[in-house]
């Protein structure tokens, strides 16, 4: 039903889906969450690298795909990029975010701390004063946690915080997007 109304239809024109996980990746960034994230991107302009800043990962992901984007961002390690490279370098799903959370921890932080810090982004836009405290705590954590330097860790949460609010899980966008590729 979601590929059907406007939003939907425009997205697919972006996106061109050439297998039923970008459906679903489609599914996912039709949320509010990944709509409205503000991200930050490296366009490749004839050989020239352009630092932009705008509104929706879904542009992201397109230029991303069709290469119009350096791919993969710059100076990520390899453990943090292997858990975005499915879904073109962005985090889309849920469980991306929590795997990242436990990456850039070197597994010190669970997933299930991933999930909590996951949600304290979403309450935190909101304006929620514990849950804008529970992200303060995290982050300082995350950064003690030494796995990566503070920079790694803050982009890491600043990729985190792109998608957070009203994002799907995997399963559940999966689900959506069966059947909407079956019609």
């Amino acid at each position: 039903f979601q590929m059907e109304e406007q939003i939907g239809k425009q997205m697919v024109q972006l996106v061109k889906p050439d297998t039923v996980d970008e459906v679903s990746d489609i599914s996912t960034m039709i949320r509010p969450g990944c709509l409205q994230a503000t991200c930050t991107w490296f366009n490749n302009v004839g050989g020239q690298v352009e630092n932009k800043t705008g509104s929706g990962l879904h542009f992201v992901y397109s230029a991303r795909k069709f290469e119009r984007e350096i791919n993969p961002p710059p100076d990520l390690p390899q453990e943090i990029l292997e858990v975005l490279k499915p879904t073109h370098y962005c985090c889309i799903y849920q469980e991306q975010m929590m795997f990242l959370i436990e990456k850039v921890t070197g597994g010190k932080m669970s997933l299930g701390e991933g999930d909590i810090y996951r949600r304290a982004i979403e309450h935190s836009a909101k304006g929620v004063p514990a849950a804008i405290e529970t992200l303060a705590k995290m982050e300082g954590e995350m950064k003690q946690a030494g796995a990566y330097s503070p920079d790694i860790v803050e982009t890491v949460c600043s990729i985190i915080k792109g998608g957070a609010a009203y994002s799907f899980n995997k399963a559940h966008s999966l689900a959506y997007s069966l059947f909407s590729y079956a019609q």
